[in-house]
Order: structure tokens, then sequence, then C-alpha cells
């Protein structure tokens, strides 16, 4: 039977359905009222959790969790029904695992959450293989793994920038693997195909891939089921996690999405280029091709003149342009190491699939533009707002592909 250890101010008040089902779930509940008497339960029980109230006027509770957290490994959930999300914040770096609102949140909830903290530790999932998911050794990736592991816990919503390519649907997916959503489902939202009509999920968590494509209706949709979550302490409420280019000041000052990027990204993770980082393309390089070659039934690996190779290149297209890169050296290659000459033959012939590839991007470029010029009904200001784009960027467009201009 899992032992549950409970500091509360009150447990009568507010609390009671949730204690009763923590104890119908099989749990054997040990409650500690004063800061001592929590220290000496800790110590004496080996407890499986920790349940502490963040507003509870006994202690300090971020002091006592830097205290608990030096000595123990032992999951802690924060009560924050009065809490800011700045003040959940704080406990979360003090050493909490996880936050959550008991007022807003049902009991088969609660218990579901204190269960999933509990599996957990017992898994021992404390982001061991982040470093294969995320690879890199330069002090901005170690940071980035280290904001991964910090945001993963919380319930607010986590946004991700960066250039195409560059790893954004990686790090959302280590979020929520490691975060707490896992094991629940992960849906994911396109502009292209979803809509406000269709909702949301009430639970586990949602990926807004690529926000400013979103249209100003679903953009507005998004804002206020954020703002409906925020009010509960993210609770009853699907995770919210979301990715972007990097937005210059014309975006900002357009008054189009700048509201739901700032509810987005208080809590954000950037991304840098991979040409910013060279150091790092040896180990990502390494990473890709481990991963490549199990779906591939093909293992390869690159001789250190290889690796100097692929860090000479600048990559433009960021991971993904490596990861395709990859893809077609291991297809080609027939035996275990791909060398370097091997490499550049492949590089010789990237001038002709670069072109090919700009030629698709034009072609979709333009497509986007009569699509979205037939939906607005010829109107370049909500045909604009379609693209996300200046009304003067839609009418270079229009010049570029020489599209008669409407009417």
């Amino acid at each position: 039977m899992a032992r549950i250890v409970l500091m509360l101010q009150d447990r009568q008040v507010g609390w009671s359905p949730r204690i009763a089902a923590l104890e119908e779930a099989g749990y054997e509940l040990v409650y500690a009222k004063q800061e001592e008497e929590l220290r000496r339960t800790l110590l004496g029980s080996d407890p499986d959790a920790l349940v502490l109230e963040l507003n509870s006027s006994c202690c300090d509770a971020n002091s006592l969790l830097r205290g608990i957290r030096r000595k123990t490994d032992l999951p802690i959930l924060i009560l924050a029904s009065r809490a800011s999300v700045q003040e959940a914040v704080a406990a979360l770096s003090a050493g909490a695992d996880d936050f959550t609102s008991p007022v807003d949140m049902e009991a088969a909830a609660f218990v579901h959450r204190i269960r999933s903290l509990i599996a957990r530790r017992r898994e021992g999932r404390p982001c061991e293989d982040l470093e294969k998911r995320i690879a890199g050794s330069s002090p901005v990736m170690q940071r980035c793994r280290s904001r991964i592991r910090g945001l993963a816990p919380l319930r607010a919503p986590v946004l991700v920038v960066g250039e195409e390519g560059s790893g954004r649907s990686a790090v959302v997916a280590a979020l929520h693997d490691y975060g707490s959503s896992a094991g629940e489902r992960l849906e994911v939202l396109d502009s292209s195909e979803w809509r406000p009509a269709q909702g949301l999920p009430r639970e586990g968590a949602v990926y807004l891939k690529e926000v400013h494509r979103f249209g100003p209706a679903a953009r507005a949709f998004f804002l206020e089921r954020l703002r409906e979550a925020e009010r509960r302490n993210f609770a009853k409420a699907p995770r919210f996690f979301a990715s972007d280019i990097f937005l210059g000041p014309s975006f900002a000052s357009s008054g189009e999405g700048p509201e739901l990027h700032g509810a987005l990204g208080r809590l954000a993770i950037e991304l840098t280029p991979l040409r910013e980082r060279p150091d790092d393309v040896p180990e990502i390089a390494d990473a890709l091709l481990a991963r490549i070659g199990v779906a591939m039934g093909r293992r390869a690996g690159l001789s250190e003149a290889s690796k100097a190779f692929l860090a000479e290149r600048s990559w433009p297209g960021n991971a993904l342009q490596l990861e395709r890169f990859l893809e077609r050296a291991l297809a080609f290659n027939d035996g275990c190491v791909l060398r370097r000459d091997q490499l550049a033959e492949l590089c010789d012939e990237r001038p002709e699939a670069l072109g090919r590839l700009r030629a698709f991007q034009l072609s979709r470029e333009k497509d986007e533009l009569h699509c979205a010029l037939r939906e607005a009904g010829g109107n370049i200001s909500r045909a604009a707002e379609r693209l996300s784009r200046s009304r003067a960027s839609v009418y270079r467009l229009i010049q570029k592909y020489g599209v008669p201009a409407p009417s």
C-alpha cells in the first residue's frame, strides 16, 4: 500500500472529497500539522509522496521544500488553490514536482495526478535520456535541457520558438513525455486543418504548431481557453504547448496575435540555430544517425573526418536538413562507416536538389496566396490575416506571382 504524507492548513474545509478519494483508492494517509512533525514523519514512515499546501501559514513552504529536496527525491505535489502562477513556479523551482488546484480539480483527477507522480518515480523517469533526444553539449543546449527539466512538471503553457527545422516539436515532445501530462494524449493542432468549432480536449495536452499561422478566430479562441485555464490554476484543462518562429517587431505592433503569444510565452524556450553552434553538429549527427538506422534497419557510424566535414557546413535548414542529408547518406551507403568522400559527393548533388526544393516552396507559397484570397473573397486585409502577413506583403506576393489583383 502506497503511503502519502499530507500537510494541510485545514483538511476539513474543501479537502474532504479528495482525501476520501485517496483513501478509497487504497492509499495510506499520514498527516503532519507542523514543520518539525513533517520532518519526523518523512524520516520515519518512508512515504511514497508528499502533498503540501502552498498557502499553509504554519511554515515557509519554499524553504521547507528546499530542505526536503536536499535529502530525498520524494514526489511532492503542491496544492495552490489561492496561489498565483508565479508563486507556483517558485515552489517548483524550490523542489516540488507538480502543483494543482484542489478546488477546481475533481477527486478522480486528483487521485490520477498523485498516481502519475508516484508511477514516474518508480519507473525512474527523471529525463535520463534527454541528452539523446535533445543532443548538443554547447552551453545553449545545456541551458535548453535544463529548462525542459524545470518546465516539464508544470501545468502552465510553454512556448518553444526557433527557426524552421530547429527541433521545436522534439522539445515539445520531451516536455510532454517527462512532464505533468506524461502518459496522456498529446493532440497536435495544425492551422491548415483545425477550426475553433472542433473544440479542445478536456485533458491530456494540446500542441499549437506554428501559432502565427492560425487565423484571428482561432487565436481568440485559444486566448480565451488559456485565460479560463489560468483562472483555475490550469486544473481541469489540457496542458498547452506551442511553437513558432521568431517574430519581428512588425508582428509585435500589429495587434493581430501578440496577446496570445504573450500568454503562451511567459514560460518560453528559445532554440539557437545550428549554424551558430557548429560544435554541436557531430553529437547531433550521431544521435540522428542512430535514430535513422533503427527506422531504416541499417546501422553505420561516422568517421572523425566525416564529423569534421559536417561541422564545417552551415545547415541553413537546421537539424531537419541535417537529418534528411544523413538519411540519404545512409541509404546510399553499403558499409559500416559513412566516409567523408561519400558525404562530399552527396553535397555536390545538393544544388540541383535545393533548386527543386525552392521551386516546391514557391509553388506552395503561390497556392497559399490563391487559397487565402479565395477564402477572403478578394479582401486583402482578410487575406493578410489568414496568411499572417501585412497588407503590403500580400500586395508584393500578388505582384511576384502575377496574380490578378482583386477589384
